[in-house]
């Protein structure tokens, strides 16, 4: 009875010490944090040999594998641990960001579309479905200018798409959801969480803007003088000294004797920005049947009811 007592002691005593040093997702974290992927990978490991159905070990595991680009390996992992957490949106949206890395856009966007389908709150899924578009798009207009390099329309689209595809791939090395569980409720923000949302917002804006002088240039490239005239504030002061119905009939003049406008913008640059007004700069080429010019040019945008127009124009 003894000997049987000191066994069961000892397997005891062996069990504590192997929980004892089994990693802690906190251990991870921290190492996540300082970006020693390869050690948390090890500690994830270790972690979930000791509990294999940690729930945010194994999120943190597949995590990892796609910041090392284990791409294969992070694909299978993650195919598992959609049938292990049925209830969980985090592995079907990281699932279609290794999709996304491996150039796979179909697959990207049909598990994108089915995350959303599944988990319609998940606000990830969508804009990873957006950058996924976005990253078809530029691609589509790339290989159109190839092979059409005198369509100047869709070159312009093809230099402003570059501008939201560099958004979009920037955004993909943050596009894996944060390796904790997941629950149908959201979770409470802590303040840095709360921070994280504002710069997010601020990014937002920021697009949105961007999405305005794409919008502009191609309504100015139609000759929809109603659409064009509309991006323009009520207190817009023309350069020159020109006053606004002056320069309206000008403009108007223009759109009705030329026969094709095309508008193509490149380098663009923010000079300033906040919530309510932003200063832009870019190169602009501008061709007509009549006229061509390439110049450098800077807009101040103005912000009124969620909506930007520009004030000033030099």
């Amino acid at each position: 009875m003894v000997n049987l007592y000191r066994i069961i002691l000892a397997a005891g005593l062996l069990l504590a010490a192997l929980t004892a040093n089994a990693s802690s997702p906190e251990i991870v974290e921290r190492l996540l944090s300082k970006g020693e992927y390869k050690n948390a990978l090890l500690e994830a490991e270790s972690g979930l040999a000791a509990d294999s159905k940690n729930t945010r070990l194994l999120l943190q595991k597949g995590f990892i594998l796609i910041r090392l680009r284990r791409l294969d390996q992070a694909e299978e992992f993650y195919l598992n641990l959609i049938q292990s957490l049925p209830q969980n949106p985090e592995p079907m949206n990281n699932l279609g960001v290794i999709y996304q890395l491996k150039k796979e856009y179909q697959k990207a966007i049909e598990i994108f579309s089915e995350t959303i389908a599944k988990f319609p709150k998940f606000s990830r899924a969508y804009e990873n479905l957006g950058d996924t578009y976005i990253q078809v798009a530029r691609e589509t207009y790339v290989k159109g200018q190839n092979q059409s390099p005198s369509d100047k329309m869709l070159g312009s689209k093809a230099d402003l798409s570059q501008r939201f595809y560099r958004l979009a791939s920037e955004n993909l090395e943050s596009a894996t959801t944060n390796p904790t569980p997941s629950t149908k409720q959201p979770p409470i923000l802590n303040s840095a969480q709360n921070s994280k949302q504002n710069t997010m917002s601020e990014d937002d804006s920021r697009d949105k803007i961007m999405d305005f002088l794409r919008s502009w240039s191609i309504d100015w490239s139609k000759m929809d003088i109603k659409a064009y005239f509309d991006h323009y504030d009520a207190d817009f002061m023309p350069s020159g000294g020109l006053d606004l119905n002056t320069w309206k009939k000008t403009k108007s003049r223009i759109f009705s004797e030329v026969e094709y406008i095309r508008i193509r913008i490149e380098s663009i640059k923010v000079l300033e920005f906040n919530q309510n007004q932003a200063t832009l700069s870019f190169t602009q080429h501008y061709k007509s049947n009549t006229h061509q010019e390439t110049a450098k040019k800077t807009l101040v945008l103005r912000r009124h009811d969620d909506r930007w127009r520009i004030t000033k124009e030099f």
